[in-house]
């Protein structure tokens, strides 16, 4: 499916966002506790999930500029395509702001940076990327009900 008609489903079907994203990697383990993320406890924290740590999800796990603690988009599934690559992957932490010409900022684990970017991106360091909040049911381990 190409990457428009997938952000235009998203925005009909789900009233998603969806735009251009800087992207950079962050070294997250999967034996990392849930207490370390943003998206920890409360009434939206992944913990709800009955998971303890990142393992379930891992390694499509990243930071979200638009996330802060108990936030409602905590374990929002977001589809990343890069060159015609997508990956998807669980928004469970909190990071920076992006850069002008970009609508957000991901920070996503190495590996799974590694995966949609290869040698370049972690070379780089950052990449741009298309991006769009899909179906909770795309991202490993990913139990958000949709509201």
């Amino acid at each position: 499916m190409h990457l428009s008609l997938v952000i235009v489903l998203a925005l009909l079907v789900l009233g998603s966002q969806a735009g251009k994203a800087y992207c950079t990697y962050h070294l997250y383990y999967a034996a990392e506790p849930l207490t370390t993320v943003a998206c920890s406890d409360g009434s939206h924290g992944l913990i709800s999930w009955g998971y303890t740590n990142l393992q379930p999800m891992f390694p499509y796990v990243a930071a979200w500029d638009q996330l802060k603690w108990n936030d409602a988009k905590c374990g929002t599934c977001i589809a990343l395509t890069f060159n015609g690559k997508t990956i998807h992957f669980t928004a469970l932490d909190e990071c920076g702001s992006g850069v002008p010409g970009t609508d957000t900022h991901f920070d996503i684990s190495k590996e799974a940076f590694y995966e949609i970017f290869g040698d370049v991106g972690i070379q780089k360091g950052s990449m741009i990327a298309d991006w769009a909040i899909v179906q909770s049911s795309l991202c490993k381990g990913n139990k958000k009900k949709l509201i």
